[in-house]
């Protein structure tokens, strides 16, 4: 929890919360008279090394590469049509999905939240489809709980990251990419 200060004097809480836009309707459901509070995304701060890129799983259409002329044709028309800009926004407004084509700007004052996840993603980097995606997420879970609560520094939370990707996957120090002072123990 962050508490924004005017004069020494707080004037407000504010707490973190991570999370995807799937559970932006949870949390809205959640909210009421007896429990009022606003919440919004906002893209992730700047490091020393520039943007933050959050993970971001992406859903993907697969079509079969052994497919008639004809299905081939329908394949193409239908990821032409799930791409362009205009279904793009229609998915944005009405199942509040974050456009994946660069092409679609979201208005902040509209669509906020979306806007927020729409910005991270900008800087996002791709789960590849050969890594499971739920020890990765809750591997950086920890190293962002880690920061935040103190108990890590940044450095030393990307560095235990590193390593718990590496355990899972099983990879070696050659198949990993780890800060500087960062390296697999061996045995």
């Amino acid at each position: 929890m962050m508490i924004l200060c005017w004069n020494s004097l707080p004037l407000v809480k504010i707490a973190y919360y991570v999370g995807g836009p799937e559970k932006q309707n949870l949390i809205s459901s959640k909210i009421d008279e007896e429990n009022p509070f606003e919440f919004g995304v906002v893209p992730l701060p700047r490091g020393p090394l520039g943007a933050a890129g959050p993970l971001l799983p992406a859903e993907t259409i697969l079509l079969y590469a052994f497919t008639s002329p004809e299905q081939t044709r329908i394949a193409n028309a239908l990821a032409v049509f799930l791409v362009n800009q205009q279904q793009s926004i229609r998915f944005m407004r009405e199942l509040e999905r974050v456009p994946a084509n660069p092409a679609v700007r979201v208005d902040r004052r509209i669509y906020p939240i979306v806007s927020g996840f729409s910005q991270q993603a900008r800087t996002a980097v791709v789960i590849p489809n050969e890594i499971e995606t739920a020890p990765l997420i809750k591997a950086g879970d920890l190293a962002y709980i880690s920061v935040l609560s103190g108990a890590l520094t940044p450095a030393e939370a990307v560095c235990q990251f590193g390593l718990d990707v590496a355990a899972f996957q099983n990879y070696t120090t050659a198949e990993m990419s780890l800060p500087e002072g960062c390296e697999i123990v061996t045995e």
